[in-house]
């Protein structure tokens, strides 16, 4: 196990969480110490749910996450992938799905990965919080302590909810190699156990926190933690208010988390894939969302924020794999290993630049690597104007993003220019060299 002599404090903290106050404050950071890094995923959560982006009808009330985009980057051209599991690989990897064998649901990370908790320096103490989804293994090669973290704390798996199941009030909690049930809303455990991580571990931590919301079931939070009014008792009935709420809540209890870190930290909040068709409003269609290959299922919000930060918004091509270099980056490490990922510490200083002229997803099953017969394989790459999509068994497809950014025009099923022709050919021979 990750640095285990330096969690035992938290351990114990966790294993008393009722006689710990929720709110303790960290040390001061030290000047000239290495800097904390709090890396949080949210889930389902498009940009057209966040108010900073300005793209949702109805978006959420988020006052932490937009104070946070206020005085950080924020990046408007952020691809994850369609579905979870790949996302997290690709973060904890920095390799594509079809480096990592990571495609879709169900696998873990692959064995013989280095991942980031690992390549960060040895002064760093790395925790993981929250749903983890790349493999529900309570003990076992796929166990988040077992995969490099030195503290695990959250659910495994996402939280269903039937008579017989869990859901966001009622699920399994896994403390390292302990589960056990809780029937606290998930996202306050989160957070309590997030402050009392960086309350007690010593300094520097890479806290890697991973809420569940707004993943479904679709429910109402606790009343303190959002303003959302007269939901209806069916949440079919008004979707939107439902993850508007949950979404909020998640903001709320962020803030918690947020008040008590040393100055010295940075703060990535990334999401891992598009959201649920249910949930989305014109002009995002509900068919080319989460799951798909489309804008609606790939584009992600993307902000950091912390110290030396120029704040500003940058639509450079950017990827969830790539805040693996970044981290790594921030962190010190000098030699980046050979990856997918490209750092976006540059960006921190002028958002300007533009250090990718491709961008890849893709999703597929089975997962593994060198696979000999994909069940599902679909896969997209796109350039600053182009887009394609390639399918096991439909033709392929090309966009123009910029005159058709909700992909409504297949370029070539209506006869293609020669510009057309050439960025079909030229991202044709990227994806394929991969």
């Amino acid at each position: 196990m990750y640095h285990v002599h330096k969690c035992q404090a938290w351990v114990l903290a966790l294993a008393a969480a009722a006689t710990l106050p929720d709110t303790l404050k960290a040390a001061p950071f030290a000047e000239g110490k290495a800097p904390n890094i709090v890396l949080v995923v949210i889930d389902d959560v498009g940009p057209d749910r966040l108010a900073f982006y300005g793209e949702g009808p109805t978006p959420a009330t988020t006052p932490q996450l937009s104070a946070l985009a206020a005085g950080g980057v924020v990046f408007s051209n952020a691809w994850g992938s369609a579905v979870c599991t790949p996302a997290r690989a690709m973060i904890n990897t920095g390799l594509y799905g079809i480096h990592s064998g990571i495609g879709d649901g169900g696998g873990g990370l692959p064995l013989n990965a280095k991942i980031l908790p690992e390549r960060l320096s040895d002064k760093y103490t790395s925790v993981a919080v929250g749903k983890w989804h790349l493999g529900d293994d309570k003990q076992g090669p796929f166990h988040p302590n077992d995969s490099g973290y030195a503290l695990y704390s959250g659910s495994l798996k996402n939280l269903k909810s039937s008579p017989t199941t869990e859901g966001y009030f009622h699920w399994e909690h896994t403390i390292n190699g302990t589960t056990s049930w809780r029937n606290v809303y998930a996202p306050t455990v989160n957070i309590n156990d997030s402050i009392r991580a960086v309350s007690n571990l010593q300094e520097p931590f890479f806290l890697y926190l991973n809420f569940n919301s707004i993943h479904t079931p679709l429910h109402e939070p606790p009343p303190d933690l959002h303003t959302q009014t007269n939901l209806p008792p069916d949440p079919n009935d008004d979707p939107i208010a439902y993850v508007n709420a949950m979404a909020e809540a998640m903001d709320t209890e962020l803030g918690r988390l947020l008040a008590v870190l040393p100055a010295n930290t940075y703060v990535i909040i990334v999401g891992d894939n598009g959201p649920l068709g249910l949930t989305v409003e014109p002009p995002l269609d509900p068919n080319r969302v989460k799951g798909t290959m489309y804008q609606g299922g790939l584009r992600v919000p993307l902000l950091i924020s912390g110290p030396g930060v120029v704040p500003g918004q940058t639509d450079a091509l950017v990827s969830v794999a790539d805040l693996f270099s970044t981290v790594l980056e921030l962190s010190g490490v000098k030699n980046l290993p050979e990856s997918d990922s490209v750092s976006l510490v540059p960006y921190l200083a002028n958002t300007g630049l533009s250090l990718r002229s491709y961008v890849y997803s893709d999703r597929f099953r089975p997962n593994g690597e060198n696979v000999l017969q994909y069940t599902l394989r679909t896969r997209a790459v796109r350039d600053r104007q182009y887009k394609l999509i390639r399918r096991l068994t439909s033709p392929d497809e090309l966009y123009d993003l910029q005159v058709d950014p909700f992909e409504r025009t297949n370029l070539i099923a209506g006869g293609m220019t020669t510009e057309e022709r050439a960025a079909y050919g030229r991202l044709s021979f990227y994806m394929e060299d991969l």
